[in-house]
């Protein structure tokens, strides 16, 4: 079999169930779970009427599928809004790798971005395999620099897991983190250990499954009827969470829009679980700190991200994260750190984390996460990456927080 094999198409909802079919191999094994996310990422997006999926037939079958949605960018201190698409959802059956269809897909949706008008399309989540193939294909990447605080990143074979019966997942993660044990810089293979992570968490079944947030909503909620001035909440309060930023200063004159309309959406996201929890004085938000883990995750070990973070004074910010980890005993926490303001990066350098930075090596940034640009339109002179004078490629100039990719 060739490309030519290949029958390359923009999606149908009558595609609908062969997709959810292959997206069991990205999503993990819930075709319901799968439906409702793939109905919210590409049907109830705001920025596009577009159902941006692309599919890829071998014979009747369907074999390959790329997805893209709609995301809207803020630019400059005046806030010029400028939509565009975002690459998501790559797969391709084992059977059928190797054979150019990566590429395929990828053409076919750069060229129908490019007849909408499209000048630019980033991807906030490609897997290291397709940030090879991107790379040769002409898109630009910048590595965002990350902080992780793993509590106890070095366990010995004593240790053992708090439920009687750990699930299989549960025991094949805790045997990875065993043999990092005592690996020099084990800082560098911590990706690549979250990613496994992921893989594994996305094979469980309803049986094994367990709420990661269940020691953290017990203590908070504990602390919260001892008049603790931080409330947590399993949702977002949207009108709160959008006056504080308006109060804010920026960090980089690229950003996704953040206002009802994207919050509305951003956080009904099927696949993941939120806490929210929210600084107040008196009557005003002063800050708010948004926490993430997989609907997959295991309570045990669970990898849990913080995908937002804002405030408007240094205490709020650092309250906040005390809570995060005094109340929650997570083992892994995570953040971008992508333009964080330096007292933010001495705070959490205080709790513990340390920060993964670039490498200069292309094998070994590849498990970090990035964000990837490719321009639509042909133009090769200096001004191709910039956008309203703003240089696409300059990481100085992009805010960039977890909650922006849908990875989270």
């Amino acid at each position: 079999m060739d490309s030519n094999s290949y029958q390359v198409l923009k999606y149908h909802p009558d595609f609908e169930d062969q997709s959810i079919k292959i997206l069991k191999h990205l999503w993990g094994p819930n075709e319901d779970w799968n439906r409702a996310y793939l109905k919210w990422k590409y049907e109830q997006n705001p920025y596009t009427n577009d159902i941006g999926i692309f599919v890829a037939f071998y014979a009747d079958n369907l074999v390959g599928l790329l997805g893209s949605f709609g995301i809207e960018l803020e630019l400059g201190n005046v806030q010029t809004k400028h939509a565009t698409l975002c690459l998501a959802d790559m797969i391709i059956e084992p059977e059928h790798r190797n054979r150019q269809l990566f590429a395929a897909l990828v053409d076919y949706a750069l060229n129908d971005f490019t007849q909408r008008e499209y000048k630019y399309v980033v991807d906030f989540s490609a897997n290291p395999q397709a940030k090879f193939m991107m790379l040769f294909g002409g898109w630009k990447s910048l590595y965002l620099p990350t902080a992780h605080r793993q509590a106890d990143l070095l366990i010995n074979d004593t240790d053992v897991d708090t439920n009687e019966h750990p699930s299989p997942i549960v025991k094949s993660y805790q045997r990875i983190r065993r043999r990092i044990q005592n690996i020099p810089a084990a800082a560098v293979v911590v990706e690549q250990v979250r990613r496994i992570k992921s893989n594994l968490d996305s094979t469980g079944t309803g049986a094994t499954l367990v709420k990661p947030f269940e020691i953290f909503d017990q203590n908070s909620q504990y602390a919260q009827r001892k008049e603790s001035h931080i409330i947590v909440q399993s949702m977002a309060d949207i009108e709160a969470m959008t006056d504080l930023i308006t109060r804010t200063a920026r960090r980089a004159p690229i950003r996704h829009v953040r206002d009802p309309e994207y919050f509305k959406w951003r956080y009904q996201n099927p696949l993941s679980d939120y806490r929210f929890l929210y600084y107040w004085s008196d009557t005003q938000l002063e800050g708010y700190l948004v926490l993430h883990t997989n609907i997959y995750a295991n309570s045990q070990g669970a990898w849990v991200n913080i995908v937002d973070w804002e405030a408007t004074h240094e205490q709020a910010y650092a309250e906040l994260l005390t809570a995060v980890i005094h109340w929650g005993e997570f083992q892994e926490l995570e953040v971008w750190m992508a333009n964080l303001p330096d007292h933010l990066q001495r705070l959490l350098d205080r709790q513990g984390f340390f920060f993964r930075e670039k490498s200069g090596s292309a094998m070994r940034d590849s498990e970090g996460e990035s964000i990837l640009i490719k321009q639509l339109n042909g133009e090769t002179d200096e001004n191709a990456y910039h956008l309203n004078g703003i240089d696409l490629l300059d990481l100085a100039n992009w805010d960039m927080r977890m909650i922006f990719s849908d990875a989270y």
